[in-house]
């Protein structure tokens, strides 16, 4: 196929399963667990009317020509996962690799995917995408240290609070006022929060990498990273909440910002072992 193919989500999403593919953690966020069942139904029936997929025997079988498009996302082992999380660029994105060529799955409406063939050696381009549009800052502060589920609810407050009030509900909590002022400072300047994660499947086994930062208005970019450090910067008589460990924000410069994403898409452009 040479035009797009455009998809919702769910159609994506149960195309992968027709195929007996493994699917992808950004295709099954939508729907609770008792209501997928009910959305892969209407999305099939849809792939249906569309001519998408065909019926016969008892069994269902996808279209050569929706096959063909998503080939390699259908049998690769290699899938890079991105999902921009706020006002700048929305959306998600799934680049996957097999031996037929690379295949990508943007999303460019509410839950509407656009497939298309990609670049054969997709890293650069993909590496540029993300990061040259941020200004080129430098890092200085060293970052702070806090539980993961305090960083999450301090996240849903800075959505509809003040920074002041932010700062505050993390003091009671037991961080330093120091460390307060900055995650609070951080979170009330959050335009977007970015994840990328890559993943190779080899057999029974699949090799992960992900990376994930936050960009601010005026306050820079800020990797968060998992750090299980007992010695985080919290009062350790204040109990936890919900989410295990400790996540570390701490700002990159643009330069080892794409160094860093490099590292967990670079799998893309690895030569293809079949």
């Amino acid at each position: 196929m040479t035009a797009a193919l455009v998809l919702t989500t769910d159609e994506l999403r149960v195309s992968t399963t027709v195929a007996g593919a493994p699917v992808p953690a950004a295709l099954r966020a939508d729907w609770s667990t008792e209501d997928m069942p009910v959305a892969d139904l209407v999305a099939l029936r849809g792939l249906l009317a569309r001519g998408l997929a065909s019926s016969g025997a008892g069994d269902v079988s996808l279209a050569d020509d929706l096959s063909l498009a998503l080939g390699p996302f259908l049998t690769g082992r290699v899938l890079v996962d991105v999902q921009r999380d706020g006002a700048v660029r929305p959306g998600r994105r799934l680049i996957a690799k097999g031996a037929a060529g690379v295949v990508s799955c943007a999303e460019h409406g509410p839950d509407l995917w656009q497939v298309e063939p990609a670049d054969p050696d997709p890293v650069e381009r993909l590496v540029a995408d993300l990061v040259d549009h941020l200004p080129d800052t430098e890092a200085s502060h060293p970052g702070v240290t806090l539980p993961t589920d305090l960083l999450a609810e301090a996240e849903r407050r800075s959505a509809t609070g003040a920074t002041e009030h932010t700062r505050g509900m993390l003091v009671r909590r037991g961080l330093p006022p120091g460390t307060a002022e900055v995650v609070a400072r951080v979170l009330g300047d959050l335009g977007t929060t970015v994840t990328v994660r890559s993943s190779h499947r080899n057999g029974s086994t699949t090799r992960c990498a992900a990376i994930t930062w936050l960009e601010t208005g005026s306050t820079g970019v800020w990797l968060a990273v998992p750090d299980d450090d007992p010695l985080a910067d919290v009062d350790p008589a204040v109990p936890p909440t919900g989410l295990a460990g400790h996540t570390k924000l701490r700002p990159v410069s643009t330069g080892t910002l794409r160094d860093e994403v490099r590292d967990v898409v670079e799998i893309l452009g690895s030569e293809w072992t079949g």
